[in-house]
């Protein structure tokens, strides 16, 4: 449903932002822009980053953010979709929000997983719907 998309790229960029505050507050300093991606996939996997010679494990904050946006995420389509959502028996999670989310996002929605290659998908979509 169109009105219910952009809220996955939302959702990761609060989580990427929740994360880089939990980097603040552990390093004393803030996260450069360009490591945050490196940052973010070992808190997702659970492992700790070694930053001027201490192990940082953001892991914990990577979870409770992760659990959040998705509830807020899951809140806003679900209300985006409203009695319609009564009649959904399958949920596809694609774009890049659905790696980060799409465990927790699939416990709130109907029949829902996680499309194969997510970060791809979306652009396949809009390469078909061109093609017609």
């Amino acid at each position: 449903m169109p009105e219910a998309s952009g809220s996955l790229e939302v959702g990761c960029h609060l989580l990427a932002k929740e994360v880089a505050r939990a980097f603040r507050e552990a390093a004393g300093e803030p996260l450069p822009h360009r490591l945050e991606g490196y940052v973010l996939r070992a808190a997702a996997e659970g492992r700790p980053v070694g930053y001027r010679g201490r192990e940082l494990d953001l892991s914990r904050a990577y979870r409770e953010a992760a659990a959040e946006v998705a509830a807020a995420v899951s809140k806003q389509v679900l209300s985006a979709w409203a009695d319609w959502a009564k009649f959904i028996t399958l949920t596809l999670l694609a774009g890049g929000g659905a790696l980060a989310l799409g465990a927790e996002l699939a416990r709130s929605f109907p029949g829902a997983r996680v499309v194969d290659d997510p970060a791809f998908a979306n652009a396949l979509g809009f390469l078909r719907m061109a093609s017609r």
